[in-house]
């Protein structure tokens, strides 16, 4: 695609998922199952959402000040 790593996001519900994207220097939004949602090993993402839905422009802005 030409597109740098760096200027991705990844969107993933699992920790290993945001592993991968974190090696891959991407940035990272989680959106695990709510049962997880508190789990302190998703505060390693950029952002963290309880539903995809929740992804605004906010949660934009702060993936692109990264």
């Amino acid at each position: 695609m030409g597109v740098q790593p760096i200027d991705c996001a990844a969107f993933e519900d699992s920790f290993n998922g945001i592993i991968s994207a974190k090696a891959a220097l991407m940035k990272t939004v989680a959106v695990p199952e709510l049962y997880n949602f508190y789990n302190p090993k998703f505060n390693i993402a950029d952002v963290k959402l309880r539903k995809l839905e929740e992804f605004k422009e906010e949660e934009f802005k702060k993936l692109n000040s990264l």
